[in-house]
């Protein structure tokens, strides 16, 4: 049976506002826990970067949209979401916040993965000692 190409293109993304507004809420409403190291608590950080990356899943869920939707102007060989954006917006006044949002989102990811990483290797040595 032949498949029909739906119309209808849904974004995931919007679905992200109301738990990003309840981590700010939340976070907001902590009392304020004295500073590690890097000048924020982990409470606090751990918040906060959730945030970046629901908001980063949001951006790329809109950027995937874009891309259905202008995809005359989006060359196929564009991967990122950040160069999705910037073909159909190629004057965008924060090109540059843009990307730094994206060297953030890499910076929290390549943190997190370190941390499973390291508690993966920690609990292989547990198990073989």
């Amino acid at each position: 049976m032949p498949r029909h190409r739906s119309k209808l293109v849904t974004i995931l993304g919007s679905a992200y506002f109301d738990p990003i507004a309840d981590l700010i809420d939340h976070l907001t409403k902590q009392a304020h826990q004295r500073p590690n190291r890097v000048k924020s608590s982990e409470h606090e950080s751990g918040y906060a970067a959730s945030c970046v990356l629901l908001l980063v899943a949001m951006f790329e869920s809109y950027a995937s949209r874009l891309r259905f939707a202008q995809g005359l102007k989006v060359n196929d060989s564009t991967k990122s979401a950040v160069d999705v954006v910037l073909s159909v917006y190629p004057r965008l006044r924060h090109k540059k916040a843009l990307q730094d949002v994206y060297v953030l989102r890499d910076l929290l990811f390549g943190h997190v993965w370190s941390r499973i990483r390291m508690g993966y290797c920690k609990k292989l040595v547990e198990q073989s000692g």
